[in-house]
């Protein structure tokens, strides 16, 4: 059976910064300084590069070469909480709030797999996810962590490695996504998809039909009804501030995941439901940031 249809507010100091498809950002040496984006170098006794071969579908990824011993075992760690995040994308009515990680990544060898991680930490305690071996293709990782309440510390993203004897290894991640307080979507049978090809066809004398694509745009009509007064009140809140949403036609399906935003005309969920006093209904009407990769 397939997954859930969820929707979430991503996370992250610019929206998408947290990934690596930055060709102009600086990788620093030291520790503790900015490595890329927002994230964060924890030690010196690991390397890290951009990578062109170890992506999962944008054109740069990251490499990270990680020491069997360091002083500190994160060896990166993105901080949820900075300027234009967590503390302002969180919904202020939510009392405990849940995160969920998207990324995909591989370790270049056998004897390290699972010795290195994604782990995310937060008031409600701490979920890793492991990052396997595979010769050449990065894997789907998802964790999620539930009860992470507003007045604690921000949670934090780190890639994290096992001290393991002789496991020097390399790291290959890309397209990390980490959104919160999903909630599931349950879409009747009029959910559309509008996506469209942009461009002109010529046809030639003998026949021929010449097509030159100029881009593509993902677009999505979601009619959702039995929606409750809080995820009413959440849906508005996103849409009010336009922040990126994380949609996923498929938990299942990793690669489901769309990066979009609201373009309502108006405010998506404004229409009760006969004969409910607390359901409502409405149309999302959803456009993708991105030409249908997750590029970041």
């Amino acid at each position: 059976m397939p997954g859930d249809w969820t929707i979430g507010c991503v996370l992250g100091r610019f929206d998408l910064a947290q990934g690596f498809d930055v060709a102009s950002a600086a990788i620093s040496a030291s520790s503790g300084s900015s490595v890329v984006n927002s994230w964060m170098k924890m030690n010196n006794q690991s390397s890290l590069s951009y990578s062109a071969t170890g992506v999962h579908s944008s054109a740069q990824g990251l490499l990270v070469f990680t020491n069997s011993t360091a002083a500190d075992a994160n060896v990166m760690r993105y901080q949820f909480g900075q300027a234009n995040d967590a503390h302002e994308r969180w919904f202020p009515d939510v009392v405990t709030h849940n995160i969920r990680l998207n990324a995909w990544a591989r370790q270049d060898a056998a004897v390290t797999s699972g010795s290195r991680r994604f782990t995310i930490l937060g008031s409600g305690g701490s979920v890793n996810a492991l990052i396997p071996f595979h010769a050449s293709v990065l894997q789907p990782l998802v964790s999620v962590l539930d009860g992470i309440t507003s007045g604690g510390g921000y949670p934090h993203l780190a890639f994290v490695r096992h001290t393991v004897p002789g496991s020097e290894t390399q790291t290959y991640f890309d397209d990390i996504v980490a959104q919160t307080d999903w909630i599931t979507l349950n879409p009747d049978q009029a959910f559309t998809d509008k996506s469209r090809l942009y461009g002109s066809y010529e046809g030639t004398l003998g026949g021929a039909r010449i097509a030159n694509r100029r881009g593509q745009s993902f677009t999505w009509d979601v009619p959702i009804s039995y929606v409750p007064d809080s995820h009413a009140a959440l849906i508005e809140w996103w849409y009010r501030n336009q922040f990126a949403l994380a949609f996923t036609l498929d938990t299942s399906d990793a690669n489901t995941l769309q990066l979009v935003r609201l373009t309502n005309e108006d405010n998506p969920i404004r229409k009760r439901m006969r004969p409910y006093s607390t359901l409502w209904e409405g149309t999302l009407q959803l456009e993708s940031l991105h030409d249908g990769r997750l590029v970041f």
